[in-house]
């Protein structure tokens, strides 16, 4: 199965081992790359709208060592995409090192884990340079967000998937035809749905989602209990995810605001919405938690820069309801850092899930972790928020 927008730069007149800027893995997004330099290249940030613009993920191959340079850019095709890509630039970005042809990287293997490295303060606006000491041989990933990608998801998946009381299902297949993974993870009690990757790019809810998964499973095994019947979709926007989309789906829709009439019967136009939908009708939660991810953090936020959102009282059609989503939200503000980034929540859309699920006097938490902290951090506050927010089914 191919993509479009996925390709491979190679400098004119170069060996294929030489100097190489790659765009063409899993997570990656990087277009009109070149070669500006010895050791420079540049390339720009696709943008999937004007605000989704900010994310960049390509590779480097060299057959020298030496002090690379690569800067990133808006995208040209989206003037408007300026502003949020400039509003969005980090103080660091991620790097991984993989070994090639039997070459090991300075940590002395093949493969070494993500790090944070940072920018250059000084690059020319809007841009973001990073300097990196290239080896030759070594093939160096640089990413605006820690990639989580779809393989390894499934991978992860299917490892939990064979231990006792875990499933692993599919909600049904995304507009380019890719499965959408279901893990079930039955410990009786009340259905709890946990969705991560509306937009695709946002790894840390992902992670968080996984981590819960994760957790649960060798809860399992420990004590043959989590206290609820767990369902868990991880990787709801698969084609983003791999086509490197920052914020939509690989037919360019922001799956967060693609469930507008849902509760009303309308039918959702969107394949990946469809078969959410479909699935949530089908396997009716008493809660759900939605997990996303901050870029950055805002100066004016305080450690650890986490948001929540929450669905207007407009939204819900009876007083029980909206009173269980007012102390559930009372519940995450206290027990959580969901206000350190903004102070508040943020509203939700009306086209969002959590505003159809309002209508049907569902309980929801949508929370923003924070990709700064990675994968750790991020499985241990998914787990926290299951558990605060499973208390309240006992209300």
């Amino acid at each position: 199965m191919s993509d479009p927008l996925l390709h491979v730069v190679l400098p004119a007149n170069q060996n294929p081992l030489h100097h190489m800027i790659r765009t063409d893995r899993e997570t990656q997004n990087g277009i009109r790359a070149e070669r500006v330099g010895d050791l420079h290249w540049r390339c720009e940030a696709r943008a999937d709208t004007d605000h989704y613009s900010y994310y960049f993920h390509v590779s480097l191959i060299s057959d020298a060592d030496g002090a690379g340079i690569l800067d990133i850019h808006p995208d040209t095709d989206r003037p408007g995409a300026v502003e949020s890509f400039r509003r969005h630039r980090p103080d660091a970005v991620w790097v991984r090192s993989v070994g090639a042809a039997g070459i090991e990287n300075s940590a002395g293997s093949a493969e070494a884990e993500w790090r944070r490295v940072g920018v250059d303060p000084d690059a020319p606006d809007p841009s973001v340079r990073v300097r990196l000491p290239l080896a030759a041989g070594i093939e160096h990933h640089i990413a605006r967000m820690r990639p989580t990608p779809y393989s390894e998801i499934l991978e992860r998946l299917q490892a939990l998937a064979d231990r006792p009381g875990v499933c692993l299902t599919s909600l049904g297949r995304s507009s380019r035809g890719r499965e959408i993974p279901l893990l079930e993870i039955d410990g009786g009690g009340p259905s709890v749905w946990v969705i991560a990757g509306q937009h695709s790019t946002e790894f840390g809810g992902v992670e968080a989602a996984l981590g819960i998964a994760e957790g649960l499973a060798a809860g399992i095994l420990a004590s043959g209990d989590p206290g609820c019947r767990c369902l868990i979709a991880p990787v709801v926007n698969p084609d983003g995810n791999v086509g490197g989309h920052p914020g939509c789906t690989a037919e360019g829709v922001d799956l967060y605001r693609a469930f507008t009439g849902a509760v009303d019967g309308q039918t959702l136009g969107c394949a990946e919405a469809a078969a959410l939908w479909s699935a949530l009708r089908e396997i009716p939660p008493a809660l759900v938690l939605n997990m996303h991810c901050y870029t950055g953090c805002s100066a004016a936020g305080r450690y650890p820069w986490e948001g929540l959102y929450t669905v207007s009282d407009a939204a819900f059609r009876s007083e029980e309801a909206r009173e269980r989503q007012r102390r559930l939200d009372s519940l995450m503000a206290r027990e959580t850092g969901g206000l350190s980034q903004h102070g508040r929540f943020s509203p939700h859309a009306e086209g969002s899930l959590e505003h159809q699920l309002a209508a049907l006097g569902i309980p929801t938490v949508f929370y923003e972790h924070q990709d700064a902290h990675g994968p750790a951090h991020q499985h241990r506050t998914g787990l926290a928020i299951l558990r605060h927010a499973q208390s309240i089914l006992d209300r």
